[in-house]
């Protein structure tokens, strides 16, 4: 800190940065406000949704349960284990545009098997079991 007559300019130049910190900081602040007004509050689910939401986990791992053993592996790396088509190719020694039209058809397999008449649905009011 100078002394004698810079002090004051000094100080007045230490002030303006640090108000300019704090506008920069509050800026920020409602920018990211305003983001998430957009999102929402996190609530936790009731019990009914969870038991629902554990219901359908559990058709949709019964329907890949019945898929055959290379369908389910391809399903694996790409859902799973979240690897682009041409890595799950490379891995089955495949194209990626194979592996596209394989998980369309597995994709397609599993929605039949879970629309199929006698399934129970949960949505509707059936048997959770």
């Amino acid at each position: 800190m100078p002394s004698g007559d810079s002090t004051l300019p000094w100080l007045y130049g230490v002030s303006r940065k640090v108000l300019a910190n704090q506008r920069r900081s509050r800026d920020r602040f409602a920018a990211l406000g305003k983001k998430l007004n957009g999102v929402g509050p996190s609530e936790e689910p009731s019990p009914e949704v969870v038991v629902l939401r554990r219901a359908e986990d559990k058709e949709m791992l019964d329907a890949v349960a019945h898929l055959r053993p290379e369908d389910q592996e391809v399903l694996r790396l790409a859902v799973w284990e979240e690897l682009p088509h041409a890595q799950v190719g490379e891995v089955l020694g495949t194209s990626a545009h194979a592996i596209t039209q394989h998980l369309h058809r597995i994709t397609r397999q599993l929605a039949r098997d879970l629309q199929r008449p006698g399934r129970h649905r949960h949505a509707g009011g059936g048997d959770p079991r």
